[in-house]
């Protein structure tokens, strides 16, 4: 995962639209405001894509989408190869627990990309752990 942060307006959402276009690649976009279970969702519908989480702040404030991004951005115990046996590509599993039909899949494995831009980053033990498993940068002029 790739998490940008910087004030607004300084160009986030356009520069990494101008590298996945030339890249051809089309991203799955999901902007301003996201449940949970929207987040959880989008990664199960689309396992294999670049997914850009644009100005959804509000992610690093709910424990249900870190968790959720954590598990994306991450090998779940029990993926790994054995000793001695060669690893095939894993996906990070995700799952959601509930018996609402609102829910895509009870689990799925996520081998897309994630990519997060945001105005700010507010400090925590989740939004460590989270920014743990990125590589993340901060815009600013000092």
């Amino acid at each position: 995962a790739l998490v940008i942060q910087s004030p607004p307006g300084w160009g986030k959402s356009t520069t990494i639209d101008l590298a996945l276009k030339e890249m051809d690649i089309k991203p799955v976009v999901v902007g301003s405001y996201a449940t949970p279970l929207h987040i959880y969702n989008t990664l199960c519908e689309n396992p294999n894509s670049v997914i850009v989480f644009d100005d959804c702040a509000g992610i690093f404030s709910d424990a249900k989408a870190m968790s959720i991004l954590k598990s994306a951005t991450w090998t779940s115990t029990g993926q790994t190869a054995s000793h001695g046996e060669k690893a095939a590509p894993q996906g990070r599993r995700i799952s959601w627990g509930t018996t609402s039909d609102k829910v895509e899949a009870p689990l799925s494995d996520f081998f897309g990309k994630i990519i997060l831009l945001t105005n700010t980053i507010p400090s925590g033990k989740e939004t460590e752990a989270f920014l743990s498993r990125c590589l993340s940068f901060k815009i600013a002029i000092d």
